[in-house]
């Protein structure tokens, strides 16, 4: 799988993880994209992990 679609794949997987409240499920996927091309909407779930 080409890179951006696999990282589009992780970032949608991680917000299942959310959504079905396993935010420690989350919280790894969302920190390896933050070298990817979804960088910016990882930081923004991350940012709202830490408020939670």
């Amino acid at each position: 799988m080409e890179g951006k679609q696999q990282a589009r794949l992780e970032l949608l997987i991680a917000n299942a993880y959310i959504k079905m409240q396993a935010y420690d499920l989350a919280k790894p996927l969302l920190e390896s994209l933050l070298a990817s091309n979804e960088a910016d909407t990882a930081k923004q779930w991350l940012n709202y992990l830490k408020a939670l």
